[in-house]
């Protein structure tokens, strides 16, 4: 058994005065939606983000590409740029802050 401490990404940036995030690359094995959904308001104030997603799922409820992006793009104004799928399985996606809005 291993332990990992884990952070809360709006914790970690108030703890540490972080008010804008100009990049963020996610691979979590899953866990992305989880994170995108935990960071609240932080989330209106990240430029970019890159984020690999599965077109089928490997784990124990994983959402799908499909989940991530109406996320992004529907529900928090990012514009999805790019797709580099690596295989069958999963890519990566580039999202924009959509500013225009």
């Amino acid at each position: 058994k291993i332990n990992v401490d884990v952070v809360d990404v709006s914790n970690w940036a108030e703890k540490n005065n972080i008010t804008n995030i100009d990049a963020m690359w996610l691979d979590t094995q899953g866990a992305e939606l989880s994170i995108f959904k935990g960071m609240g308001k932080l989330l209106d104030y990240v430029k970019m983000i890159r984020v690999e997603a599965a077109f089928k799922p490997f784990y124990y409820n994983q959402p799908n590409k499909d989940d991530i992006i109406n996320f992004l793009t529907v529900e928090n104004d990012f514009e999805l740029v790019k797709t580099r799928a690596h295989d069958d399985w999963e890519a990566d996606f580039f999202f924009l802050k959509n500013i225009n809005k």
